[in-house]
């Protein structure tokens, strides 16, 4: 799968938002206001994922935070849970 928005078929947050910015130059300010707020967060979140920043348990339990004991996914119960496993793995 390649993403169009970007010359090299790579998806990343700035080819995001700017066709997001192209799609939004037609509506009000307000609309953009919140539109650039929501695209903050989307890559803090981003940033988040690739530094390996999101607090899922093995990260936690990496950093000593928590009580849990057990880093297994407390969702699906089959694996490890880490940033992969949540977005790619669990069921």
């Amino acid at each position: 799968m390649a993403w169009s928005s970007n010359p090299s078929g790579q998806f990343s947050v700035s080819s995001f938002r700017k066709k997001l910015e192209e799609w939004t130059r037609s509506t009000s300010v307000y609309n953009l206001f919140w539109i650039d707020v929501r695209l903050k967060k989307v890559e803090l979140f981003v940033w988040q994922a690739i530094h390996d920043r999101i607090m899922v348990n093995e990260v936690m339990h990496r950093f000593g935070c928590g009580n849990l004991g057990s880093t297994k996914c407390q969702m699906g119960n089959n694996g490890e849970e880490t940033i992969d496993h949540l977005f790619l793995h669990c069921s």
